[in-house]
């Protein structure tokens, strides 16, 4: 598996957007479907993203690893990513439960502002994925200067915690490690 990386300049056309959007345009554009992002205005995403930085994960990167804290709440720009959960199962280490799949727009790592608990689950990159890291320290920030953006953030939380709920309707399914899901 691979590290993420720092992203490139954006000059190498890794983001596809048409032609008449700039790639600045494109990304705000893209973190702005984003649930919380869409509830603050552009000055104050500026003043977050001017904190923040850009990272870049092939294909098969680990983005983030299930139970390692969280330093950074990772916005998706690009690409697709696979959250999976390692279940535990007496006298197994891997039994494994998918439980989403990510696209532009999805956040990794929120629900830590609300408890500051580490990832529940690992990411891992299905193609290229680009994402904006904005330091968990810098939100709480942020968070505590605006608290009615706290109604924002539970809702986002709540939303978070339904759809791992929805993640195992049908009990758990088995991933050989290493497997990668398309």
């Amino acid at each position: 598996m691979h590290k993420a990386r720092p992203a490139p300049p954006a000059t190498d056309g890794f983001l596809q957007h048409s032609p008449s959007q700039s790639y600045e345009e494109h990304r705000w554009r893209v973190l702005r479907t984003n649930r919380l992002l869409r509830s603050i205005s552009s000055k104050e995403l500026e003043h977050l993203l001017a904190r923040a930085h850009w990272l870049r994960c092939p294909m098969e990167t680990v983005v983030v690893q299930q139970g390692s804290p969280v330093d950074a709440v990772l916005f998706l720009t690009e690409g697709r990513a696979a959250a999976v959960m390692e279940v535990p199962v007496p006298g197994s280490r891997d039994f494994w439960a998918f439980v989403h799949f990510l696209g532009p727009g999805a956040d990794i790592g929120l629900l830590s502002l609300v408890d500051g608990a580490p990832h529940p689950a690992t990411v891992t990159a299905l193609g290229d994925v680009q994402a904006v890291a904005i330091p968990v320290d810098v939100l709480q920030h942020y968070l505590r200067s605006h608290p009615a953006r706290y109604r924002a953030l539970a809702q986002v939380a709540v939303e978070n915690l339904r759809t791992y709920q929805k993640a195992f309707p049908h009990g758990w399914t088995r991933l050989e490690p290493g497997h990668v899901l398309c």
